[in-house]
């Protein structure tokens, strides 16, 4: 890729304390380590908190939330009953919970542990203490996640893989590939274009997600101008962050939310491009190394299809020509 990836903080971690003073204190020892906090006063404005993160979430990537800081005794929902909301659903489970509490009997610990949590730290304690145990339970949740990862992965391949190649219909191939890159991927927009070698053009083939569809002047572009005529010739992916600032972006806008960012990825097959990928997401942090190789991987699929249905519409297009070539020979004789 030419562009640098955009540079996440090290981790958002949910800090869930009704006492105010030791949410301030918990905040400002992290946010010197390089982490984001979100913070919540009270366990129904951590469940609510926890309801829009379980939403967001897709395949093993959950927006803004890496970790839960949780004290237990709080009025109304107590932490035993967040930790259980956290485990319970299959979208957060793998959501390191810490227990930071007051509470040093062996019952309560007992407890936590029946709930779910991944750790339990006493007040008082050393910010080097809770540091440490942060780190360690993230490095677990990064292990996992690899796990999920690279199967949630697969899973997004397979599906596009097939998609693209159940029909031989251009405009079929390209539909059903779209829709399931949307889907199983979570992201908000995709648009292809392709090559044409008469011209060399790249001509907009195919969009969805587009409030308002493609700008008039982004749905032609020579080979080398411009991100995805670059894209085509170089035949490398380029990651665009910032386009609701970006001119060359001027006019994309989503059905559903503000575009932040967009991986440019080229269709490729055997050695040649048939086209460009651009795939869009509002987080401008959700394209990874990792989503890059998944996407050039996709492209190389896609592209595939897409050439084996420029031939097969090719060759419907040459027998209709040689039929109609007998025929009218036929008719002269």
């Amino acid at each position: 890729m030419d562009d640098s990836l955009q540079k996440a903080p090290r981790g958002t971690i949910l800090v869930v304390d009704d006492d105010k003073g030791t949410v301030e204190l918990i905040r400002m020892m992290l946010e010197a380590r390089g982490y984001d906090i979100v913070p919540a006063y009270s366990g129904q404005e951590a469940l609510s908190f926890l309801d829009q993160a379980a939403e967001q979430a897709t395949g093993w990537k959950v927006p803004g939330l890496d970790l839960v800081l949780l004290d237990i005794m709080m009025p109304g929902v107590d932490g035993f009953k967040i930790c259980q909301r956290v485990k319970d659903d299959p979208r957060l489970c793998h959501i390191p919970v810490i227990m930071v509490t007051a509470l040093e009997r062996t019952a309560d610990k007992i407890a936590a542990v029946e709930f779910g949590a991944d750790d339990y730290i006493t007040k008082p304690f050393q910010p080097e203490e809770l540091a440490a145990a942060i780190k360690a339970k993230l490095q677990v949740k990064a292990r996992e996640e690899d796990l999920l990862r690279r199967a949630h992965e697969l899973s997004i391949l397979n599906a596009v893989a097939f998609a693209a190649s159940y029909s031989l219909d251009l405009r079929q191939v390209l539909a059903n590939a779209v829709e399931q890159l949307i889907e199983r991927m979570g992201v908000d927009a995709v648009a292809v274009f392709l090559v044409d070698d008469r011209a060399q053009d790249l001509v907009l083939a195919h969009h969805q997600g587009l409030a308002s569809g493609m700008p008039a002047n982004r749905q032609h572009t020579r080979v080398g101008a411009g991100v995805v005529g670059q894209v085509a010739r170089a035949q490398r992916s380029v990651l665009r962050v910032g386009i609701d600032q970006d001119p060359e972006f001027k006019g994309v806008a989503g059905k559903d939310r503000p575009l932040s960012t967009c991986a440019v990825v080229p269709l490729r097959s055997s050695d040649r491009t048939v086209g460009v990928l651009e795939v869009y997401h509002h987080d401008p942090y959700y394209f990874d190394e990792s989503s890059i190789a998944l996407l050039e991987e996709i492209g190389a699929q896609v592209g595939v299809a897409v050439e084996n249905a420029q031939l097969f519409q090719n060759t419907q297009i040459l027998l209709i020509k040689s039929s109609a070539l007998s025929q009218a020979t036929g008719e002269g004789e």
